[in-house]
């Protein structure tokens, strides 16, 4: 439970390097509640396996911003 809890706090941590790295980018109100809602989430549970759960679901939305970030980029170059 102790690693699965510091693999959590792993995807949290390179969430903010990818949101320092954007400076320009500021989180809109609804995703400053979804953030608020996934922080109580994880103070809130002490079950490993809500935690393994919560953690994946973390990584995949971590991967899939980074994706669509990717896919902006590409589109910005494409249109020169």
């Amino acid at each position: 439970m102790k690693q699965l809890f510091f693999f959590a706090l792993r995807i949290i941590a390179l969430s903010i390097e990818v949101l320092r790295v954007e400076e320009s980018v500021s989180l809109s109100i609804t995703q400053q509640f979804d953030v608020e809602r996934m922080n109580r989430a994880i103070d809130s549970t002490s079950d490993a396996q809500q935690l393994q759960m919560l953690a994946q679901r973390l990584l995949q939305a971590w991967h899939s911003q980074r994706a669509a970030t990717a896919w902006v980029a590409r589109q910005r170059q494409q249109l020169g």
